[in-house]
This record gives C-alpha cells, sequence and structure tokens, in this order.
C-alpha cells in the first residue's frame, strides 16, 4: 500500500504539549507518524490527538493510575472510543461524537527518557524512536491491539513498519 506521506493526513491535528524539554525534530518525527498513520489507513474523517512529552516519573504515574501497573513505561495510549480495526471508523461513531467536524482520537503520552534510552539499546536514532512510538500509539487509537491478541500484534507491527518506512525511518 502507497501513500504520499509527505503530505501525510492533510486533516490531522495535534495538540501538543511537553513538560519535558524535546528536541524540535524528535517532536515534529511524532507528531508526522500520528498523520501518517491515518494516511496510511485512509481514515476519511478530520482526526485530532494529543500528544505529550512526558518525564519518566509522570508516565510512570499514569501507568499505575489508569493501567495498575507501578512501573515506568515508555508510551500510554488513551482511546476515546473502543474501535474495532475490522470495520470502517465511520459505521463506529455518530454524529454527536465529533467536535465541529473533527473527530478526537485520544491521548498519547511518551516517556521522552526511555524513548531516549530505548534509541540508544536499539541502536537507532531518536527521532525513529520518538516516530515509532508516535506510530504505536495511534494504531492503538484506532482500536488495534498486541498485549491480547498474537494475530493483531503481526498486523499492528506491521502497519508500524511501513509507515516508518514511508516515512524514511526504516529499522
Amino acid at each position: 500500500m502507497r501513500v504520499n506521506v509527505k503530505k501525510a493526513h492533510p486533516r490531522c491535528r495535534i495538540d501538543y504539549r511537553e513538560t519535558v524539554p524535546v528536541d524540535p525534530s524528535w517532536a515534529y518525527a511524532a507528531k508526522k507518524a500520528v498523520c501518517a498513520v491515518l494516511a496510511y489507513l485512509y481514515v476519511p474523517i478530520d482526526c485530532a490527538v494529543e500528544l505529550w512529552m512526558a518525564g519518566s516519573d509522570e508516565v510512570r504515574a499514569l501507568n499505575r493510575e489508569h493501567r495498575q501497573k507501578d512501573k515506568p513505561t515508555d508510551v500510554l495510549s488513551f482511546p476515546l472510543f473502543d474501535f474495532n480495526p475490522d470495520r470502517p471508523i465511520l459505521s463506529q461513531i455518530e454524529r454527536d461524537d465529533l467536535v465541529g467536524n473533527r473527530l478526537f482520537l485520544g491521548s498519547i503520552v511518551i516517556s521522552v527518557e526511555t524513548a531516549l534510552a530505548q534509541a540508544e539499546e536499539f541502536g537507532h536514532g531518536p527521532k525513529r524512536e520518538f516516530a515509532f512510538l508516535a506510530a504505536h500509539s495511534t494504531l492503538h487509537l484506532l482500536g488495534y491491539d498486541h498485549e491480547n491478541d498474537p494475530e493483531g500484534e503481526r498486523r499492528m507491527f506491521a502497519l508500524q513498519e511501513a509507515v516508518l518506512r514511508a516515512l524514511n525511518l526504516p529499522r
């Protein structure tokens, strides 16, 4: 499947914030990855996503509060909907789910320190790691799951890698 990810998803809005300073190129890669996933999957509606770059203590606290896991993690996804990735999104939403004409998918929280440590551990640059985590989390917002579904894991990881290759950020 080929899409022009240079344009990414023209109807993609990222509400960005950071509580830990992040190199602008890493933040840009993450933002672009979110929109590229939407473009790659041909999501046919204007979408918004909150993208938050946070410290490891903040992410650990969120992980403890929302997932009952008192440990650090690299990225958290907070989807607003329980989408089935095998069904069209438009068949799963109502008109009053939209804010204006835009569908808010949810929030992504990336642990900056963990992302930087993983980039070093995996031997690639921070730009790729931030893009990978954002793409991975966007797929979770769209209903993809790798924790409870082996087939879903295969599909999800294939999609992330395809998007990262399209962004010229391969392994």
